[in-house]
């Protein structure tokens, strides 16, 4: 690397126009003129567009959310009390799920994953679609159903 032409501190490599001149300059001097190096263009196919799923796939938590969790609780073998320090959550909030209440979507999640029970439901809410939703593998014939 060069030294700057415009202040003199070494490490210069960007080129830029200034009043007419192209001068070799160092980044902090670059905002006094318009840059002549071009940015990489972005290809089409290196921008990702998040996943949205149509209306029809939509999921929605299951009526009989309490049951699931405490089924799945009992076939780990575990007490309220043991899955409550497995997902290291305050000591009431099981009982709390098993008992009715509604809980956040960060623990809802966290309940899925440990007792490996689905507890949203919905058109396409099958383990295999949702594995590709979370693999970004959606394809248009998990959508689409053919006649």
């Amino acid at each position: 690397m060069s030294d700057c032409e415009i202040c003199g501190r070494s490490g210069a490599g960007t080129e830029v126009m200034v009043e007419g001149s192209k001068l070799v300059v160092c980044r902090l001097c670059a905002s006094l003129g318009q840059s002549l190096q071009r940015e990489p263009a972005v290809r089409p196919s290196a921008i990702r567009k998040p996943t949205r799923l149509p209306d029809e796939l939509k999921l929605e938590l299951r009526e009989d959310l309490a049951q699931l969790i405490r089924k799945g609780r009992e076939k780990l073998g575990l007490t309220q009390e043991q899955l409550t320090l497995r997902l290291s959550m305050p000591n009431n909030t099981i009982r709390r799920v098993e008992g009715g209440w509604t809980p956040p979507m960060d623990i809802l999640k966290r309940l899925e994953t440990v007792t490996r029970v689905s507890l949203m439901e919905g058109t396409g809410s099958t383990t295999e679609l949702r594995k590709k939703l979370e693999k970004k593998m959606l394809t248009v014939g998990d959508i689409v159903d053919l006649k």
